[in-house]
């Protein structure tokens, strides 16, 4: 019979924030989640400590590569956008429609495809950015609206941002939550998840067996939803 999984248990070491989980493996086994950016090793039950740093210290190449890898993914606003002829949009395509203008500007034309226009692919993509802006706010506010009540938490503020490692994050002090603006160009039940998430840290700040009791009892297929997000997830050693 095989033991239940032990709490994960967080250290930092060189630089780096690893959750650690003693399950019945036999070899540590070290993985890097795609935007999120955690760090997470599985580890045997008996091994001692010093083998979790040497196996660690013997990876740190691996971690700073991973990282850079996970750092330097391109997404469809980074790409030269006057170049592309579809962007995404909450799992689907979108037709684009590219013009040069002297302002910065995202409008949705008669027939539902995306009008950007801008001086340059820089101008381009900050009104890709602000369209993205609208449409996840739109959505997000409305999951919060619905979600707060039932997680009996509620965040004092949304902040949008495009970021490089992370899909959401929560500052359990101040209760704010972010989320990444790529959010719009996957499905709205991924974005569901990362409301939930978040919002389910303002209850457990760590993701131990608490916090996934919560999720599972919110999102009974939470997990199945993190993995699609994750899908383009680091390999592993």
């Amino acid at each position: 019979m095989r033991s239940p999984t032990t709490r994960p248990v967080c250290l930092e070491h060189r630089g780096f924030h690893v959750e650690v989980t003693r399950k019945d493996v036999k070899t540590l086994r070290l993985r890097v989640q795609r935007y999120t950016g955690e760090i997470r090793l599985s580890v045997p039950r008996r091994a001692p400590m010093s083998t979790v740093y040497a196996f660690l210290d013997a990876n740190l190449d691996w971690l700073a590569d991973a990282r850079h890898r996970m750092q330097s993914v391109e997404h469809p606003a980074e790409k030269r956008l006057s170049q592309l002829t579809r962007v995404a949009l909450w799992g689907s395509e979108l037709e684009l429609e590219v013009r040069q203008g002297p302002r910065a500007t995202a409008t949705r034309n008669p027939d539902g495809s995306l009008l950007l226009t801008g001086p340059d692919d820089a101008g381009l993509r900050r009104a890709l950015d602000a369209f993205y802006r609208r449409e996840l706010g739109r959505l997000a506010e409305g999951m919060l609206a619905a979600w707060q009540p039932v997680v009996d938490r509620e965040a004092s503020s949304l902040k949008l941002r495009r970021m490089s490692t992370r899909w959401g994050t929560c500052n359990v002090r101040s209760r704010a939550v972010t989320l990444n603006l790529a959010l719009a160009e996957r499905e709205p039940d991924l974005l569901e998840y990362v409301v939930v998430h978040e919002l389910t840290h303002l209850r457990v700040a760590d993701h131990g067996p608490d916090f996934q009791w919560f999720m599972g009892m919110y999102l009974p297929d939470w997990k199945q939803r993190r993995r699609r997000l994750n899908s383009r997830a680091a390999d592993a050693v």
